[in-house]
């Protein structure tokens, strides 16, 4: 029997997106916690590295997003009971693409600081985004290895290995970046490189932890996982790249308009970017929890596109829609109603420039950051539900059309030709991400109902 009832949906949507939202939230965790040891440091030392996590970030994403496709196709090929086969064969074509994202962006990744200093930001970031990036770059193959066992894990639905993995390795990061940030006894302090050094390793440890569960408790798996290792069919792979790539072209779209609006920003000053990099930070764990809800429709709704149930597909999205903007809601609120909060979180206020600088500053735009989470958690859902329809070309449209025309255009406008400041920047960052919203559910009707027609459609 096919469930559709509401409870049944949300329950199985719940089951989902509560343990991938709590393995995202904690990711993004690793990041703001070596924001606020290295924010003891200073806040030039926390614009510095903020900035630079946003660059190595939109990389490490854009790989992520390319590799976790491989979760959406073992979901259809498991629509009612696991197949190791199946998921051996994708999953060992998913290494494959793995392998390629990381001999792909580590060149970037590494010549990333030579890049920012062609740009206007301001000169004393430099040295303190060099240092740091140049030791973050070993984290970008252990969580490349890592997001992909993860894409297999989440395809056949066992999450909880992975939810324990990354709550553990929250509490890891903070003792390893305050021992590799300031020292311990004969250990000497790295200054922000030891926030990147201390990425690394808890990311390489996050990767050898669920490899050591894969071939221990599930060895079939891990068998048919090495057994398809070297069966390479040029069909899957150019059909995992084709697929992933779309979704890698959109992350590389949303986080690369973040990080040209951070150098934008940095452009003004100091207080301005560590102001913007705050509240980044926070909307970013916000999203990073609704992504939850995006992964849980994606992998729901190729279940019931596998199974030919589309009342069931729509019924899961507006589900998610609804707890989606209930928690961008909450966020948004505490967002508006505490920003002095926020800067007594990421900074000491001992150092210069002060904290009330930089609060006065976060004061200009929260609201206008808050109404670009509402519509970045709605469009998050809409997204992710479009790609359980392997729709690839038009979203990869829409995305340019709302970040880089309408909201990087009209964040230019208002703040540089109007003069708004940080605040024109994020308004028109709200702007453009309501477009895609609207863009992005007019879309998802349009494949939802184009696919529920051709297989009513009778056959010649």
């Amino acid at each position: 029997m096919l469930h559709t009832r509401p409870f049944d949906q949300t329950r199985k949507l719940l089951n989902i997106a509560i343990p991938i939202g709590m393995i995202e939230a904690v990711g993004h965790l690793l990041v703001l916690t070596d924001l606020i040891i290295v924010g003891r440091l200073g806040a030039l030392e926390f614009a510095a590295v903020g900035l630079a996590i946003t660059f190595f970030w939109t990389f490490v994403v854009v790989g992520i997003s390319v590799i976790s496709v491989i979760g959406v196709l073992i979901a259809e090929k498991c629509a009612f009971a696991v197949q190791e086969d199946e998921t051996g064969l994708y999953g060992a074509h998913g290494l494959w693409v793995c392998i390629l994202m990381i001999v792909i962006l580590a060149p970037a990744i590494g010549f990333m600081s030579d890049f920012l200093t062609l740009t206007g930001l301001q000169r004393e970031l430099l040295p303190h985004i060099e240092a740091y990036t140049h030791a973050v770059v070993w984290a970008l193959a252990p969580a490349l290895l890592f997001a992909w066992l993860r894409s297999i894990f989440t395809g056949i639905e066992i999450l909880t290995p992975i939810t324990l993995i990354a709550i553990i390795a929250v509490p890891t990061n903070v003792a390893l970046s305050m021992m590799l940030v300031f020292g311990m006894g004969p250990l000497p302090g790295y200054g922000v490189a030891g926030a990147g050094y201390a990425t690394a390793l808890v990311n390489l440890a996050m990767f050898v932890a669920l490899s050591i569960y894969l071939r221990r408790q599930m060895p079939t798996m891990y068998s048919a996982l090495k057994a398809n290792f070297l069966k390479v069919e040029h069909k899957i792979l150019k059909h995992l790249l084709h697929v992933g790539g779309g979704q890698g072209v959109i992350t590389l779209l949303e986080n690369g308009m973040f990080a040209v609006v951070a150098v934008l920003v940095g452009s003004l000053s100091v207080e301005a970017l560590a102001a913007h990099n705050m509240v980044y930070a926070v909307l970013e764990l916000c999203i990073l929890i609704v992504l939850g809800f995006g992964e849980g429709t994606m992998i729901r709704v190729a279940n019931s596109i596998g199974i030919n149930n589309y009342v069931m597909a729509y019924r899961v999205c507006g589900i998610a829609l609804v707890f989606s903007i209930v928690i961008a809601a909450i966020m948004s609120s505490a967002l508006v109603l505490s920003p002095g909060l926020i800067s007594a979180l990421f900074l000491s206020g001992d150092n210069s420039p002060s904290e009330d600088d930089v609060r006065a500053v976060l004061a200009t735009f929260v609201v206008a950051a808050s109404l670009s989470l509402l519509f970045d958690a709605t469009q998050t859902v809409l997204y992710h539900a479009i790609r359980a329809t392997r729709d690839e070309y038009i979203p990869v449209l829409i995305a340019f059309f709302g970040y880089w025309i309408v909201g990087l255009g009209c964040g230019y406008v208002f703040g540089f030709i109007l003069g708004f400041g940080i605040a024109g920047i994020w308004t028109g960052l709200a702007i453009g991400f309501c477009a895609i919203t609207v863009l992005m559910g007019v879309r998802l009707h349009y494949r939802l109902r184009h696919l529920e027609a051709h297989l009513l459609s009778p056959r010649l």
